[in-house]
């Protein structure tokens, strides 16, 4: 689950002006769970720091952003830490929740995941496209299992997909004997023991293996209109909630009937596009924040 609440320009600038520089964030995890901790340095490796109070963010202010797993034991001190200095309200939040909690107020930009040790990678991911948004476009490397005909792509960014050569309309019958990325890295190119060369785009590898890729060839038959219906409901609710308001306000915000917001949080109705467009209007969102999917990897 993630879930985006609201930006500010000057951060985005900041982001921008990382990115252009090659430079990565500093980021700063508060979390008493020591296999959580030590998941994310193995998936991140760069600039980290690792605190397991709340009240140690106070000396983080050269933190780019901060990452806090709310099962902390002084989750109790919030919203303390976005006073203790005057940029903190300016940095990304993320935060690592397995329930319910009033985390009002929050700061201008807030993501939310479930806690669990599966969401780290869905985090980094995240990150990664965040301040390198063309990693997920770059091949690092390929590999091939000749016993299931299986190719391996290594992504900059950290994913890696299996692909089978069976898939691919390129590839004929014949044992892959060579395999490559491509000089650009947005490609690779494998050949065959029948003389046939092909390649296949980054795009295709998404197409065929990644959920959240809008062309996936899987996301219109993967979800049956009523799991799309409860889906967008729960995250309507969820994000009512976040914000701290009650459903006869969003229904106020919206211009819509209580009952007929109830019926939409509820999963009994699927909002049409417009509708959708007046709750993340009221929101302060995105329309694919009430719709996007969660990745599955």
């Amino acid at each position: 689950m993630k879930t985006a609440i609201l930006g500010t320009d000057r951060r985005l600038a900041a982001e921008s002006n990382m990115r252009d520089e090659g430079k990565q964030p500093k980021v700063c995890l508060v979390t008493g769970w020591s296999k959580l901790a030590e998941r994310f340095k193995e998936r991140w490796q760069d600039q980290l720091q690792v605190k397991s109070k709340l009240a140690g963010l106070v000396e983080s202010a050269d933190c780019d952003m901060f990452i806090v797993d709310t099962d902390v034991s002084d989750m109790d001190v919030w919203p303390a830490p976005i006073h203790s200095h005057p940029q903190a309200q300016s940095r990304l939040w993320l935060f690592l929740t397995s329930k319910r909690l009033n985390l009002n107020p929050l700061p201008p930009e807030t993501v939310i995941f479930e806690r669990e040790l599966e969401a780290v990678d869905d985090l980094v991911f995240f990150l990664r496209e965040r301040y390198a948004p063309e990693s997920y476009r770059q091949i690092e490397k390929v590999d091939y299992f000749q016993s299931n005909r299986t190719i391996v792509v290594h992504m900059k960014n950290g994913r890696i997909y299996l692909l089978r050569a069976d898939e691919l309309p390129e590839a004929d019958s014949s044992e892959i004997v060579r395999w490559t990325a491509g000089k650009s890295r947005n490609y690779f190119r494998a050949k065959q023991s029948s003389g046939n060369w092909f390649e296949v785009p980054w795009d295709e590898v998404l197409y065929h293996c990644e959920p959240e890729y809008e062309h996936y060839k899987g996301r219109e038959k993967a979800e049956p209109p009523e799991n799309r219906a409860l889906r967008i409901g729960n995250k309507v609710r969820e994000l009512r909630t976040v914000k701290g308001l009650s459903v006869a306000e969003l229904a106020r915000r919206t211009g819509m009937k209580r009952p007929n917001l109830s019926r939409v949080e509820s999963g009994r109705h699927e909002p049409s596009l417009e509708t959708l467009e007046r709750i993340a209007d009221a929101l302060v969102l995105p329309v694919a924040e009430l719709v996007s999917r969660p990745m599955v990897v």
